[in-house]
């Protein structure tokens, strides 16, 4: 169900919702400190993924990272980011 699928998720360190303003700060935090993050993204079919993310700069409502699965930087729209959280290098 596209509804439930674009609920949004806890941000980093949020412990609630993920909200427009914590989504945010979530990642410009990782910008500042350059840390990869794990973003929950809801495409326009309503289909949730997750990827592991380098954030690099984020302007004109898009965040710019390095995705280190398609080796490549891409863009991403901030409103479809329902989550953000650390990237655990222990795990993968």
């Amino acid at each position: 169900d596209r509804e439930v699928a674009a609920r949004p998720q806890p941000a980093a360190g949020s412990g609630g919702p993920a909200t427009p303003s914590t989504t945010l700060a979530a990642l410009r935090e990782a910008i500042e400190t350059s840390a990869g993050v794990v973003i929950t993204y809801v495409d326009d079919a309503g289909v949730r993924s997750e990827r592991t993310v380098e954030p690099l700069v984020v302007e004109g409502g898009r965040l710019i990272a390095r995705d280190r699965a398609a080796e490549m930087d891409r863009a991403f729209a901030v409103h479809r980011i329902v989550g953000v959280r650390p990237h655990d290098a222990s795990v993968g």
